[in-house]
């Protein structure tokens, strides 16, 4: 062993909101004629806010072994986000849309794990790794007394990210198909899966399980290789071009033969449609369950007939790998330019996003959604991912 510490730290700070949050007021519109007009604040304000606080924990243990070429950080930490200041929805009758609180808790607690190793080191050749691993995972642990979920935000296809009591934070909620006590999935009149009444049915977190990155650089006298690789393990998705993907028909799915051998987009009267897995009422037995015979009718939109499927047809599992960076650098020595100036170069031919060597969701890249903030897990029309390819020169004097 070349080096080992032991840590342990504590921070708490405390932060406040825009101006102007404290007191209720007009503001001044464009006249009518002679008359003077006022419009009152859409969002009460609130003369009792505090500020909003953080308070951050953290125990962790790093040491290098054999001659510095291994190296192990590892650390448990454990934040806490309380007295949030946001604009909840109040009655209208309050004469606005929303009243400034302070909110709840969020409670964040994960590991984070780094190693850095030379597994082979030489004269003229090293190879030097790094691996990066993190699995933070958030909850509500509090809100203001009275609310149960804090909706972060509503999107098409009836879907809501949200923030539940005592729940993961960024569920995204939709309604889901309709189940009998055996767990399958059932069947309407019309040959389509029944639909829950209430998009309230919670698919999952768009928080990933864990995330990880290994960078490797093979190194050959001033001749260096390195790559980058990007994990995310979990994570939900919900995509919007896959709903409307699958009721308008482009994707490869809608087109084909059915069981009796004529395709599906034909009208049931020539033959057409499908009957999708599942099991219907039992005519005769009104509350039991028989397999289903039903056909759907696919010849037209889905939107049309009145087929969709649920929003949780459309939740995908985000995870990925990539190979996120690949660079091939080499380096100058200052011998080689014999001036009192020039004190090295580098000449570099770096690749970004060269491939998405796994993922679940169909056509699209997982990482491509609407916001980076409250508002992730959710797609819609997002532009085909692109690789980069630049080239570098760096001069030391």
């Amino acid at each position: 062993m070349n080096f080992g510490k032991i840590r342990a730290a504590y921070a708490e700070v405390g932060s406040d909101t825009g101006a102007d949050q404290l007191l209720n007021r007009y503001f001044s519109q464009p006249s009518y004629g002679d008359i003077p007009i006022y419009a009152y604040n859409t969002t009460l304000r609130n003369f009792e806010l505090k500020s909003q606080g953080l308070k951050n924990i953290e125990f962790g243990i790093e040491t290098k072994m054999f001659n510095n070429r291994l190296g192990i950080d590892v650390a448990w930490f454990q934040n806490k986000a309380f007295d949030q200041i946001l604009p909840l929805p109040v009655s209208f009758a309050n004469g606005a849309l929303a009243k400034t609180q302070n909110a709840g808790e969020l409670t964040t607690k994960g590991f984070e794990v780094s190693i850095n190793a030379t597994p082979i080191k030489t004269t003229n050749f090293s190879w030097d790794l790094s691996l990066n691993w993190s699995n933070p995972w958030t909850k509500v642990t509090a809100l203001a007394e009275g609310i149960e979920n804090i909706t972060m935000g509503r999107a098409q296809g009836g879907v809501s990210i949200n923030a539940p009591l005592n729940g993961d934070y960024g569920s995204i909620w939709t309604s889901d198909y309709v189940y009998d006590s055996n767990g399958q999935r059932i069947v309407g009149e019309n040959g389509a899966y029944l639909v829950t009444d209430t998009p309230t049915y919670n698919q999952g977190s768009f928080q990933a399980d864990w995330t990880a990155g290994m960078n490797n650089t093979l190194s050959y006298k001033n001749l260096s290789l390195s790559f980058l690789i990007d994990w995310r393990k979990g994570g939900k998705i919900y995509s919007l071009d896959q709903f409307y993907g699958y009721g308008t028909g482009i994707y490869p799915d809608s087109v084909g033969f059915n069981d009796l051998g004529n395709p599906i987009r034909n009208t049931l009267a020539t033959g057409g449609g499908v009957i999708l897995p599942g099991v219907m009422e039992n005519p005769n037995s009104p509350g039991t369950y028989i397999p289903n015979t039903i056909r759907l009718d696919k010849s037209q939109s889905s939107q049309v007939l009145g087929t969709d499927l649920p929003g949780a047809a459309y939740v995908y599992d985000a995870s990925f790998i990539k190979l996120r960076e690949v660079a091939i650098t080499y380096r100058f020595n200052k011998e080689f330019f014999n001036s009192k100036f020039i004190q090295g170069m580098s000449v570099s031919l770096i690749g970004n996003n060269l491939w998405i060597m796994h993922k679940n969701l169909p056509y699209s890249d997982p990482e491509a959604g609407l916001s980076s903030g409250n508002i992730q897990g959710y797609q819609s029309g997002p532009m085909p991912a692109t690789r980069n390819i630049s080239f570098n020169v760096k001069i030391n004097f």
